[in-house]
């Protein structure tokens, strides 16, 4: 008894559960239908309460309405209906973030306006965030919005201008406009990092020490270039066996990423080998888990050992862990920054590879382009919507080409 209590693990040292996702249970204790899938915050005080007020006029609907019929000046119009139910917890999310700063200010969303918004943005840069600091502010804002629609509040006054971007193949790019709010953090387009192939090994290594899916998960994912929520929503039966493919091609499966849009990665045939092992091995055992605890067998790939599928969270946990344990940093989105920078990298690797073995020269330039001739094909692999975002990943390209090269010219030696 004394060992079972030692085991246990000390609740008062885990962070609270800020955000709660209404499920069938909670259907089933007694609440509303329609709440099925809403996203409340669980916590006491004023702005909690205009905050959930605001996440159900989401999840309703009736923020696309208030948009439609008396929308502010600075705030593009929704006309898309209510949000899907991952992106209103990563709304709830940003939220939560977004109260605690102003609770740490003693602000809250009546007060907002353009210097609360820039404190926001410094404050969370302060707090060591490196991303989503402009969703968080955006979030904020469209709060004190709801506010005012619900007469709590005074019209926001922020500063805004309208900006041109446009999307798609630069043959075919259609300008769009759109507003922007000043105060609102932009990511720098320059701050993308990558790891290198044998930190990416290495990480992988001792992430498949564990008996779960996040090894496979974190090995397909870096093969295919895929966003950290996306291997856990992979299904066993869109996987292809390493038996059922060319092994002279890459194979590829259907994927419904971000946005509910499909596209299809590639993999190589040994990444497909270890998912076959996984299958056959881990995952079996954490299904036969699941079964025994009343369950049934999920129909995602890669799964927990309890036999529930891996998250993001849990699969962004993993990576974390094993960097630390190595001595590497790195973010879990890194992985699909190298998968980019090295596929960039391959054709032109390639014909320098061949080049050299034939005593022909190849000017960098040369290589370039060849690079850039690929950027096509991989705005189709990573899903992305406009060549521009692809562009990005060609910051990298250089350093990986002369680190491929260099490993090459001491290999030949």
């Amino acid at each position: 008894m004394k060992a079972s209590t030692q085991n246990r693990k000390d609740v008062s040292k885990q962070p609270l559960q800020r955000v709660y996702r209404v499920g069938q249970y909670g259907v089933a204790l007694g609440l509303p239908a329609d709440l099925e899938q809403a996203c409340f915050l669980m916590a006491p005080g004023k702005d909690y309460t205009v905050a959930n007020d605001f996440l159900y006029g989401l999840h309703c609907g009736a923020f696309d309405e208030y948009c439609l019929l008396d929308p502010p000046e600075w705030m593009n119009q929704r006309r898309d209906g209510p949000l899907l139910p991952r992106s209103l917890w990563s709304t709830a999310q940003a939220l939560a973030t977004g109260i605690d700063v102003l609770e740490a200010r003693n602000l809250s969303f009546l007060e907002i306006g353009n210097s609360e918004l820039k404190r926001i943005g410094s404050d969370l840069v302060a707090r060591g965030v490196e991303s989503g600091i402009g969703f968080v502010q955006s979030t904020v804002l469209k709060c004190s919005a709801w506010c005012h629609w619900r007469k709590l509040r005074e019209p926001i006054k922020v500063s805004h201008g309208t900006i041109l971007f446009r999307m798609g193949p630069k043959d075919s790019a259609r300008a769009r406009e759109t507003k922007k709010v000043h105060a609102v953090f932009t990511q720098p387009l320059t701050t993308t990092k990558f790891i290198s192939e044998i930190h990416i090994e290495a990480i992988i290594e001792e992430v498949m020490k564990t008996d779960d899916g996040h090894g496979p998960a974190l090995r397909t994912a870096a093969d295919a270039g895929l966003r950290g929520s996306e291997p856990g929503s992979i299904l066993i039966r869109h996987m292809p066996r390493a038996g059922d493919v060319d092994p002279a091609q890459p194979a590829k499966f259907p994927l419904w990423g971000k946005g509910g849009k499909k596209r299809y990665p590639e993999l190589p045939i040994s990444t497909l080998g270890v998912n076959d092992r996984y299958r056959t091995g881990n995952r079996r055992l954490a299904v036969a888990r699941a079964i025994e605890k009343g369950g049934k067998e999920p129909e995602e790939l890669f799964l927990k050992r309890d036999g529930t599928p891996i998250t993001y969270a849990s699969l962004r946990r993993a990576f974390k862990k094993a960097c630390k344990a190595l001595g590497i940093e790195g973010r879990l989105h890194w992985l699909r920054h190298s998968f980019a920078a090295n596929y960039l990298a391959k054709g032109a690797m390639d014909m320098w590879t061949v080049a050299r073995r034939a005593g022909v020269t190849i000017s960098f330039g040369e290589l370039t382009k060849l690079t850039e001739a690929r950027q096509f094909s991989l705005m189709k692999l990573l899903g992305h919507k406009s060549i521009a975002t692809t562009e990005i990943y060609l910051e990298h390209v250089h350093r990986v080409l002369f680190a491929k090269m260099s490993a090459a010219v001491e290999t030949m030696h």
